[in-house]
């Protein structure tokens, strides 16, 4: 009330305040947007411009499987030797697989399997092969329906049976579907257990035995299984019954010593880099480096690569033995986060 007794009038009073900062004008937004784009565009033009000593990196990694495995032709004999019954329509034994990290087992047995699956397709032998990482696929029940949806897929899928889902089922339910896939058409079907150590420790190893004994449900088809270890001490530790299932065919892949590792990354090296592009001391260096840590030839892979890298990052025209004691540094850190981010029970590792 004002003091004659008259109703106040609050409109009349307000004022806007004129300290208020005032709201952008959507003209500079608009314009400064662009602005940042045409920033971000030049902020990749001297990558684009720059040279490269590589011709193909990829082919430095551990997943590609190179036409030519240097030292390790007995071991490719041995376990062409075995897994080739199935071109006879045997059924091949199975094989375990022993040696370190970085002795060239994986890339051996997916060179072979290639191999295999190219013989096999010359002689009209229907074969399929799966591979399953014990690392990842972990559980019995996770094992067995990754293996069951995938050679389902691989024949068709019958209209009475539906995909295994992640989880929900009866392990037996799902082991009697995979028997229903691999048996619906007749074939040999090889199944690759890698880092199967792994996959027995965390008490999957019943689903080791029903794929070594399944073939005694099988009318159409065989099933063989190939696995892989880091550890020649593991098969201590199983089951008996699973134990005497495996067999007696082992080959064992002993580390590479450091005139090896040089043909081994000679090999790679010869089409992963440009002509010219590698000093002669980087690949003999990258040897003796990872002869230090039991031959791992991954490990001598992974430095030459990130030597590269280096060198690029350097805009340097070639690999200088400079590169890969930088890329060492390099790969020496990110190991050392890794040990404590597995040390940290705290760490997030998804």
């Amino acid at each position: 009330m004002t003091e004659n007794g008259r109703p106040r009038d609050r409109a009349a009073e307000y004022h806007p305040p004129t300290d208020r900062p005032r709201s952008r004008e959507p003209a500079v937004e608009v314009a400064e947007g662009l602005g940042n784009r045409e920033r971000s565009a030049g902020l990749f033009e001297p990558l684009l411009g720059r040279g490269t000593v590589f011709e193909d990196k990829d082919l430095l990694r551990p997943s590609h499987t190179p036409d030519l495995l240097p030292h390790r032709e007995r071991q490719i004999t041995e376990l062409a030797e075995h897994l080739g019954a199935t071109l006879r329509g045997d059924t091949p034994s199975s094989v375990q697989i022993y040696g370190k990290t970085g002795t060239g087992k994986t890339v051996c047995v997916r060179y072979v399997a290639g191999e295999l699956l190219r013989a096999a397709g010359g002689a009209g032998v229907p074969c399929h092969i799966e591979y399953v990482n014990g690392e990842v696929t972990d559980t019995e029940y996770r094992v067995l329906a990754r293996l069951t949806n995938r050679v389902a897929a691989a024949s068709g899928t019958a209209e009475d049976d539906r995909p295994v889902p992640p989880s929900g089922w009866p392990t037996g339910q799902v082991y009697r579907a995979f028997v229903r896939a691999v048996d619906r058409q007749e074939r040999s079907v090889v199944v690759v257990l890698d880092e199967v150590d792994r996959l027995v420790r965390k008490g999957a190893g019943d689903a080791l035995y029903k794929l070594l004994r399944v073939n005694a449900e099988l009318e159409r088809s065989r099933v063989s299984v190939v696995g892989i270890s880091n550890d020649l001490t593991f098969t201590e530790s199983l089951d008996p019954r699973v134990r005497s299932s495996l067999g007696d065919v082992e080959v064992v892949f002993p580390p590479y010593d450091a005139n090896q590792l040089r043909d081994v990354l000679r090999v790679r090296a010869s089409t992963a880099f440009r002509d010219g592009s590698v000093a002669e001391g980087v690949i003999p260096l990258c040897a003796a480096f990872a002869a230090r840590e039991h031959g791992d030839a991954r490990r001598a892979l992974d430095t030459l690569r990130t030597a590269g890298e280096v060198a690029d990052a350097a805009g340097a025209e070639r690999v200088e033995e400079r590169h890969v004691r930088r890329a060492r540094e390099r790969t020496d850190v990110d190991r050392a986060g890794e040990a404590s981010d597995a040390r940290d029970p705290s760490t997030d590792r998804t």
